[in-house]
């Protein structure tokens, strides 16, 4: 070997020491991998990825499950961890100098909890679902005919009998002897009978029977007053206009107060003439009769419009769930519906009867809770994306309705109104904001192409104005970069 030689030899190994050098060191990583219960999970996937580099490791089942070790090259990595049936982890550009100890914690995938088993899984199903809306609204139509139709029709049938006993009380002879008014007695006792058509009236409560009845025996209250003896009973009557009196003060309406007024100036004016007194009783009475009736019969339609409303609402729940699933969802909005209900009727003040009406908003609030619950959660999981909502709601998920967290908004959107309407608002909101912006975009927009536009014609005018001058044989003086006149354009001017 020449003594050229040696110096390149010396070269060559430097060089080759130096690219050792340069080289990445190598880490290791380690740590285990946890559930949400605080349990390891054997058999998890840690997965290092940098570029082309991919790096696996499975936890260990053995002496110490949960554990993984990797060793790798140092650099910056994303970290995906995962299992079966639980939702993966991704960490993504993590730098990794040097050795080090992670730990991962993962969630029970939404598969898992739709799963069932212990989770009271039917309530999930929609057949589930369809059954307890079946239930619901089997138990509102016995309970409408049998707490609400049936007392009403008794106490029209009772109101005949009271209205047979008072009249032959007052005039001494019985409803037999007067065809018209005993006829209008039997068409109310007979509007309420049971007959072939009852089956009809248990479904679609009510047809009418019971304003049918109520106008009879008030038409026959009115016609009584006629058959009171023409003397004698001024006592009778003057007792029957203060009874009315009362009634109609109760009114809050104009008419009610002014016939209040005349009945109070007649009683106190002392006169032993009966007639005027007969006509303003019979005055008055056709008022209260009339208002009596209408309250009625708009307490009886809002029963009709009720079931429907329930039907309407029931049709919903069971096509939502047969469609788009998450039924359970309905069943924590109708329990919280159901529950405010409660609550509130345990505090309500005693009044007087309201011919069932008062049964109605226990009808409405299970449907109502069940589709705020429902319509709720898709709110909150479209609003936390949109990052209206906080970050706490971001762990409510549309696919894991059996979550203890979404099952709980579910049915706090169920009992509160309120908080439904409050999530509602923020999206309103959000659209509007988003529309305005959109606006402000566009204005913007036009303003920069107009100006755009103003600027191009200018430019356009003093090209213009430049060739006219040239062209009639003169010059124009032009500046260069640093604003001065060219001077070859001044000589030739």
């Amino acid at each position: 070997m020449s003594h050229r030689c040696i110096p390149l030899l010396f070269l060559a190994m430097a060089g080759m020491l130096s690219a050792q050098d340069q080289q990445p060191a190598t880490v290791t990583v380690q740590g285990h991998v946890f559930s949400a219960d605080g349990s390891r999970l054997a058999g998890a996937t840690v997965t290092m990825t940098s570029g082309p580099s991919t790096y696996v490791a499975v936890t260990d089942s053995g002496t110490d499950p949960g554990k993984y070790t990797l060793s790798f090259l140092a650099g910056t990595y994303d970290i995906t961890t995962g299992k079966r049936d639980y939702r993966p982890e991704l960490r993504k550009d993590v730098p990794l100098k040097g050795s080090s100890q992670i730990d991962f914690v993962l969630e029970l995938a939404c598969s898992s909890c739709n799963s069932g088993g212990s989770q009271l899984a039917w309530a999930a199903n929609a057949w589930g679902t369809l059954f307890v809306v079946f239930l619901f609204f089997v138990s509102i139509w016995l309970v409408r005919w049998n707490n609400i139709a049936r007392p009403n029709r008794e106490q029209v049938r009772a109101e005949v009998d009271n209205e047979r006993v008072r009249f032959q009380t007052t005039t001494g002879s019985a409803v037999a002897a007067y065809p018209y008014l005993d006829n209008l007695l039997n068409e109310a006792e007979n509007a309420t009978k049971w007959n072939r058509w009852t089956w009809v009236d248990f479904l679609f409560w009510s047809r009418g029977q019971e304003i049918t009845g109520w106008a009879r025996i008030h038409e026959f209250q009115r016609a009584t007053i006629t058959q009171i003896p023409p003397t004698g009973y001024l006592e009778t009557i003057r007792a029957r206009l203060q009874a009315i009196e009362l009634d109609l003060l109760d009114i809050d309406k104009t008419h009610a107060k002014t016939l209040a007024s005349n009945i109070k100036d007649a009683l106190e004016e002392k006169t032993a003439d009966e007639a005027p007194l007969r006509a303003l009783l019979v005055e008055a009475l056709s008022y209260l009769n009339d208002q009596r009736d209408t309250t009625f019969a708009q307490l009886v339609g809002w029963q009709t419009k009720t079931v429907w409303l329930v039907g309407v609402g029931c049709a919903l729940i069971v096509v939502l769930a047969f469609a788009v699933g998450n039924a359970i969802l309905f069943i924590a909005g109708a329990t919280g519906g159901l529950l405010s209900r409660l609550a509130r009727a345990l505090k309500r003040a005693d009044v007087p009867s309201d011919y069932g009406a008062s049964w109605t908003t226990l009808f409405l609030s299970p449907i109502v809770g069940a589709l705020s619950g429902w319509f709720g959660i898709l709110l909150v999981v479209l609003l936390a994306k949109l990052q209206v909502l906080g970050t706490a709601f971001q762990a409510i998920e549309w696919g894991c309705p059996l979550a203890p967290l979404t099952l709980a908004m579910a049915f706090a959107l169920g009992f509160s109104e309120r908080l439904f309407d409050g999530i509602v608002s923020s999206l309103e909101d959000k659209v509007d904001s988003d529309r305005q912006a959109a606006k402000r975009a566009q204005q913007l927009t036009s303003k920069t192409d107009v100006s755009k536009k103003g600027g191009d014609g200018a430019e356009t005018q003093v090209q213009a104005a430049a060739s006219t001058r040239t062209s009639t044989g003169g010059s124009v003086a032009t500046d260069d970069q640093g604003g001065n006149t060219d001077p070859q354009s001044k000589e030739k001017a």
